[in-house]
């Protein structure tokens, strides 16, 4: 509006038209377009009707087709069924809380399951449906109807719309949220009885990268993916047992640990459980000696604390490295018991450091 100059009252009485003007500007300056607005008295009550934060409870579960709210909170207690919002009517802005320990709240986009004088909702997604865990912002516009305007507490991503099959959630570095497919890196086949050629892999998985293996018990084989472009595949043997692969050590032996290896042996490898045992495949030692060691100094590698059934690694009176390979027949493996290392008797003069290499595999008995 225009505002009119009203003259300062200066201590000079206003005439009668003076007056008439100036009530007449004043309403207007202080008119409402809402006349529910329209005096003090009526402001005072709505401003009072925001402090007063309103409930309204709903306790039993099922289908709400024309459901009148009359309070700012709309509170779901259901235990008995899950309660599912397909009309609403009444307030205008209003907020949705789901105490449910069991059931979401469901709301139905545009639901034709409308009772009269109710109005569905409706969903960003324009489809589907969400449900509410935690709490819901309901809003109402003349041209849009009830819509959902927020979630919190729910599993529902209105901002993923454009995704057409399930894909992994990711954040980045900066701490945004995106999306990302996923990928396929080792599956079974088996009831695979016939062996495959590149030709069929790439039939049955276009879309396989590197690493991806393909594993076919009955034909004892992996089959690796192992160049992209141009697609190839590579064949390896899996064994009877496709937990069997050849195994590392390395254990650094302190000379205090050395002084008295004897009497107490280190452990290697601990046992690997019932039904398995570890086959020794080969062995070295590193000796960080004087250039004078007695030769009744040797060094044994087995599966008891029992010196004799232990597997002969060094007998030697100089530093060095010394190895075993290709454990024989007379080499008894004991079935679920630990790998130690241990010297035949301790002598003041063994203090000095080592390093212990083996080479192994567990196996299925």
């Amino acid at each position: 509006m225009i505002q009119k100059n009203i003259r300062p009252y200066g201590g000079v009485t206003y005439s009668i038209g003076e007056g008439a003007e100036l009530v007449e500007e004043l309403d207007k300056r202080t008119r409402h377009a809402d006349p529910k607005l329209n005096s003090i008295q009526l402001l005072a009550e709505a401003i009072i009707g925001l402090r007063n934060f309103t409930t309204q409870t709903i306790t039993n579960g099922g289908n709400y087709n024309d459901l009148e709210v009359t309070a700012d909170l709309l509170v779901f207690t259901n235990e008995n069924a899950q309660a599912i919002i397909n009309g609403i009517k009444g307030k205008k802005d209003f907020h949705i809380l789901n105490l449910s320990e069991n059931y979401e709240v469901r709301i139905n986009h545009d639901s034709p399951s409308v009772g009269a004088g109710a109005f569905p909702l409706k969903l960003p997604t324009a489809g589907g449906s969400v449900g509410i865990k935690g709490t819901a912002r309901i809003l109402y516009t003349e041209s849009y109807g009830y819509f959902v305007a927020d979630t919190w507490g729910s599993l529902y991503r209105p901002e993923y719309k454009h995704i057409t099959k399930e894909v992994l959630m990711t954040v980045d570095e900066n701490q945004r949220a995106g999306s990302k497919e996923m990928t396929e890196y080792e599956v079974f086949r088996d009831a695979q009885s016939v062996t495959m050629s590149s030709a069929d892999l790439n039939i049955a998985y276009p879309n396989a990268v590197r690493p991806f293996n393909v594993v076919c018990k009955q034909l004892g084989l992996i089959y690796k993916k192992v160049n992209d472009s141009p697609s190839e595949w590579a064949s390896v043997p899996m064994g009877n047992d496709t937990s069997v692969r050849i195994l590392e050590l390395k254990r650094n032996i302190t000379a205090a640990e050395m002084k008295v290896i004897g009497a107490s042996p280190i452990t290697l490898i601990p046992a690997p459980g019932a039904g398995k045992a570890i086959e020794l495949i080969s062995s070295a030692l590193k000796i960080d000696a004087p250039s004078t060691i007695p030769t009744t100094f040797q060094i044994v590698v087995g599966y008891s604390n029992s010196f004799w059934s232990w597997a002969w690694i060094v007998g030697t009176s100089t530093a060095g490295i010394y190895q075993k390979g290709g454990y024989g027949p007379g080499e008894k493996i004991i079935p679920n018991h630990a790998v130690f290392i241990q010297s035949k008797g301790d002598d003041p003069a063994h203090e000095f450091p080592g390093t212990i290499y083996l080479t192994y595999r567990i196996i299925t008995l």
